[in-house]
């Protein structure tokens, strides 16, 4: 499905902003309105323009569906935001700001702050979704062949993460998470304990009672050849280094190079689309568009 038809699609089911907003109430408010103010549960609905304010029944506090999250005073139409979102949140293709502006007759300026704003905000989802045993591996990000240091320092490190997650069916699926870390260490080197401990803690791992921890960077692992003693150990890549490998070619190849501000928004991306394909995520547009509905601190 291209671009174009896949908007010509989301048309004909969308004609309005408003037909939108059933979908929205309940990707915003899952468990029913929540006013940002004082978190009363009750609003009064006021229907004076396409889409309606919620005057909160106790504090009078009015919001719209948008305050405070990554559309607030945003004037690009809603439509365009949701289907942004669904664009991003397709798991076999991915849209550049280029592209994103010819489509939806928009300034390039705000194709790509829209795309940043939503892919920085995939992050957070990660932190509500571990299961009972996670894996994290040290790896690299800008890998550099010729080793100099000049070469060396464009390096950075990051932990892959890998949790096991089990549905409301007990059915499995693996669900992955890809962290940049800021170190003041070159990124060949271990991640120190103190380093550890501080990712856990921003993975929001810090009370988790199963992680596997591989704070070396090593893209391959030994493993014997089932046979005779004599057989040659045989290497192969660790299974946490083929994502990275995965994700870092995507991110060239889609985007022609990514620098250190913004990287992480591109492995939130690709992580979200992977664990999409995996059915860790059932439905990467409605994760994507509730994620982004929730309020920005």
């Amino acid at each position: 499905m291209g671009y174009s038809f896949a908007w010509r699609e989301f048309n004909l089911k969308y004609q309005r902003d408003e037909d939108l907003l059933p979908l929205i109430e309940r990707l915003k408010w899952p468990s029913g309105f929540n006013c940002y103010c004082c978190g009363h549960r009750s609003a009064y609905k006021i229907v004076t323009r396409n889409l309606p304010l919620y005057e909160c029944s106790k504090c009078k506090y009015q919001q719209s569906v948008t305050s405070h999250t990554i559309m607030h005073k945003s004037r690009t139409p809603i439509r365009k935001w949701l289907f942004v979102m669904f664009l991003v949140g397709k798991f076999d293709r991915s849209v550049n700001a280029v592209q994103l502006s010819e489509l939806l007759d928009l300034s390039y300026k705000t194709s790509w702050r829209m795309l940043n704003k939503i892919r920085s905000v995939l992050s957070a989802g990660s932190q509500q979704m571990w299961g009972e045993h996670v894996e994290i591996k040290h790896e690299i990000f800008n890998l550099q062949t010729i080793l100099t240091d000049d070469r060396l320092q464009k390096e950075r490190s990051v932990a892959i993460v890998k949790s096991v997650k089990h549905d409301e069916k007990d059915c499995k699926s693996d669900f992955f998470a890809i962290q940049l870390l800021r170190r003041s260490k070159q990124a060949r080197e271990n991640l120190q304990n103190a380093e550890q401990a501080d990712l856990l803690l921003r993975l929001n791992l810090g009370d988790h009672n199963s992680i596997e921890m591989n704070p070396r960077f090593q893209q391959f692992q030994k493993g014997f050849v089932l046979g005779k003693s004599t057989d040659p150990i045989k290497h192969s890549r660790h299974p946490l280094s083929e994502v990275a490998t995965e994700a870092f070619s995507w991110m060239k190849d889609k985007f022609h190079g990514i620098g250190d501000k913004y990287a992480q928004h591109y492995m939130n991306e690709y992580c979200l689309r992977l664990n999409a394909s995996t059915g860790a995520i059932h439905c990467a547009f409605e994760y994507t568009a509730g994620l982004s509905l929730q309020p920005q601190h």
